[in-house]
């Protein structure tokens, strides 16, 4: 989040804006549980996946995993990997044959239910898949837990042979100095959450905003515009939905307005930025900003202004980037199915759900 200093700003914010419609709930907050992924979003190419697991001192920074080899008699003949999600918060193995010709192979998804190896369950795939080689086939998806392995099988001259890889510790929310704390707070001093006032019983407040009138005519390229104020009320819609406290949108003219939505000429090449200022003696934001670059002229994909909405907006209420934290430290390897780590253009994920509701209610779900 960024501080926000520059007072001829002020004047962009005058307009008047229709009232808000009712609030939609995410599709995102059902359980891919048991199913196969790749009859659903989660891996049916259509949406960002990523290979973790196994990594090392000498992994390249980046680099979202390693497949850990199967080995028979000192040959690889096949290798296990675990999948995983950026759209549905979901994981499953999936096992790839190198044996030189066809084999029968076993897939299992490994959960545990926190971060230190406790609770472990192998959920493993139904019976035997028998792939060609360099062909692989996959386990069941199951909900992302505290930490998650892969382990796969591959029938090698009459013997089965197995490996697994590295447990991996959950993804995070990464905020200033908390590098322990997976929801960008703790709820304790001197690290409160910073959020949203919520009423008597932890119900939500209303936040109310406003739109200024120029992201009416955001640019598109080409000379040509676009009315980017649909995609804003469609994002705010999404975040109406989401559980735990977290506040209501509620839009405004923009004289009663506590969030603005704005466009602005700017040249520090950001898409966007979230901006609040907050009360440091109880941590609660007052009031806040988001500012839509003018200099980047993609905004008529609508894609792009609902991921980088949904990201800013998961700022304004309190979110920190996600990162991913390993032995090895902090590494920036991307995303978890989270509006703050990967493009969500329909709107916030599993794992938004998750953080707000330990922000706001302080049960970490």
């Amino acid at each position: 989040m960024h501080g926000y200093q520059n007072a001829k700003l002020f004047a962009a914010f005058l307009s008047a804006i229709l009232a808000i419609g009712l609030a939609a709930t995410s599709v995102r907050a059902s359980s891919y549980n048991g199913t196969d992924p790749v009859t659903t979003p989660c891996g049916n190419g259509n949406n960002p996946i990523y290979t973790i697991g196994k990594r090392t001192a000498q992994s390249p920074v980046g680099d979202s995993g390693i497949p850990v080899p199967i080995i028979a008699s000192g040959l690889i003949i096949g290798q296990v990997e675990i999948r995983h999600s950026a759209k549905c918060a979901t994981v499953w193995s999936r096992v790839t044959n190198l044996s030189g010709g066809s084999a029968d192979v076993h897939e299992t998804l490994v959960t545990y239910s926190s971060s230190n190896g406790d609770g472990r369950v192998e959920h493993q795939a139904p019976g035997v898949d028998t792939v060609g080689n360099g062909h692989y086939a996959w386990s069941l998806q199951y909900d992302d837990t505290a930490s998650f392995s892969a382990k796969g099988g591959i029938l090698f001259n009459g013997t089965w042979y197995w490996a697994e890889t590295a447990r991996s510790v959950a993804w995070v929310q990464y905020k200033a100095n908390f590098a322990d704390n997976p929801y960008a707070c703790t709820h304790q001093s001197p690290w409160q959450c910073e959020r949203w006032e919520t009423l008597a019983g932890g119900q939500p407040s209303t936040v109310h905003y406003g739109l200024d009138t120029s992201i009416a005519t955001m640019p598109s390229g080409s000379g040509q515009t676009t009315d980017v104020r649909p995609d804003v009320r469609f994002m705010f819609d999404q975040f109406n939905g989401v559980p735990g406290g977290s506040p209501f949108f509620d839009e405004v003219p923009f004289l009663q307005a506590e969030v603005t939505v704005f466009e602005y000429n700017s040249d520090d090449g950001a898409q966007a930025r979230a901006s609040a200022y907050t009360d440091t003696g109880s941590h609660i934001y007052v009031w806040g900003i988001i500012e839509l670059n003018s200099f980047v002229h993609n905004w008529g994909d609508q894609d792009v202004v609902r991921a980088t909405l949904c990201h800013e907006t998961d700022h304004l209420l309190g979110l920190g980037h996600v990162w991913w934290d390993d032995s090895n430290g902090v590494n920036n390897l991307g995303s978890k199915a989270t509006c703050v780590g990967a493009s969500m253009p329909d709107g916030p994920g599993k794992d938004d759900n998750r953080a707000l509701k330990a922000v706001y209610s302080g049960v970490v779900p």
